[in-house]
């Protein structure tokens, strides 16, 4: 059998009500320290965002402090199988064009009126 309940019979206090209206105040009060909360994490994503950016930064002008990042000259060669070629930072800008007419041969026959022999000839090697 369920035992018979009569609130504020005695009192004449409504507990039923009063009851719901605790539980809302604590409700109230859990939902302001939620969005409390809320905040305090977007603030946190904002810092951490604009800790990354900063960084980001920090190291972008590091590279830019060096004289030789700041004036980088690039050099390009429309057949680099015949000419490469390369720039200092303290290169002059300027466009260049080199023609080559004959490529170099690996030897060459020399003669020379002191010369007996038709063998004589310059190889690859180091020429004195």
């Amino acid at each position: 059998m369920s035992p018979i309940r009569l609130p504020g019979l005695i009192t004449g206090i409504d507990t039923n009500k009063l009851v719901a209206q605790l539980i809302a105040l604590q409700r109230y009060t859990l939902d302001m320290y939620e969005r409390r909360q809320s905040l305090w994490e977007e603030k946190k994503d904002a810092l951490t965002t604009l800790e990354t950016k900063l960084s980001t930064l920090r190291t972008t002008l590091r590279t830019l402090s060096d004289a030789g990042e700041l004036r980088a000259f690039s050099v390009a060669s429309s057949d680099s199988d015949y000419l490469t070629a390369d720039a200092s930072y303290n290169a002059f800008e300027g466009n260049h064009t080199v023609v080559i007419n004959q490529l170099a041969n690996a030897e060459r026959w020399v003669h020379t009126a002191g010369e007996k022999y038709a063998e004589d000839y310059v190889g690859e090697g180091t020429f004195i």
